[in-house]
């Protein structure tokens, strides 16, 4: 069993803030935020750089990222906006 410890945030918008802070800002990430719009490579630089414990981190971060929920649930983002 891994052990390891975590933040805790008010917000998800809090939460999300400080990772991209994190990224941008540490140098062992610059790797996987030049993967730009690759989702797999982003996620595959990420784990080897050694930001997640799970050896399947990178499989479920691209399976999520490709799958129905999340496809979902950009396209009913993209038509609320529409209809503004």
């Amino acid at each position: 069993t891994e052990k390891a410890d975590f933040r805790a945030y008010a917000s998800a918008k809090e939460s999300f803030s400080d990772y991209v802070r994190m990224l941008k800002n540490n140098p062992r990430y610059q790797q996987a935020l030049a993967a730009g719009g690759d989702v797999r490579g982003f996620a595959n630089a990420l784990q080897k750089a050694g930001y997640a414990t799970d050896p399947g981190y990178a499989s479920k971060i691209a399976a999520i990222a490709n799958g129905p929920l999340l496809n979902r649930a950009i396209s009913a983002a993209t038509n609320a906006i529409t209809r503004r």
